[in-house]
């Protein structure tokens, strides 16, 4: 990226040059913003094995655990490096509020199962897989949504 300094060692900095890079910027950051087909899906898969782990009876149901948790956290990191989501981004609170709506969705889904797979320590095997299964899809689906929210909220700012 060029220092502004140097840009002004060759004259005054144009307005309409730097509003169309400031477009340029956002359009590369709107095309970054789009998940491949598998990332929610597999987000999906990683919070269902998460909330099944959860009512473990036994060791062997630690593992969906482990791996539910691995998962979630790896595609955590990856999203946030390629998107370049960091702290140095004065707007990163808006452009999270933009796909708010779907992600609190998702978010209170889990938490209520979650919560309930800890408290209702009496479920079996099918009834763990029937609410992980609702907990995976409703990630899943409301992944693309919150992402779809968040271009159009990028796009909007361009105008």
């Amino acid at each position: 990226m060029e220092n502004i300094d140097e840009n002004r060692a060759f004259g005054p900095i144009d307005p309409l040059a730097a509003r169309e890079a400031v477009r340029a910027a956002r359009a590369r950051m709107t095309d970054r913003l789009r998940s491949p087909w598998w990332f929610h899906a597999l987000h999906g898969l990683g919070i269902a094995l998460t909330v099944y782990g959860v009512r473990s009876r036994s060791a062997w149901d630690l593992l969906p655990l482990g791996i539910g948790l691995v998962l979630s956290i790896g595609l955590a990191r990856r999203r946030t490096g390629v998107v370049g989501f960091s702290r140095a981004n004065p707007d990163r609170w808006q452009f999270l509020r933009a796909g708010a709506p779907w992600s609190v969705i998702a978010l209170v889904v889990a938490v209520a199962a979650l919560t309930a797979s800890v408290v209702v320590r009496s479920w079996t095997v099918p009834e763990g897989i029937v609410v992980a299964t609702v907990v995976g899809l409703v990630s899943a689906l409301t992944g693309p949504l919150a992402d779809a929210a968040a271009r159009r909220y990028l796009g909007r700012r361009d105008a």
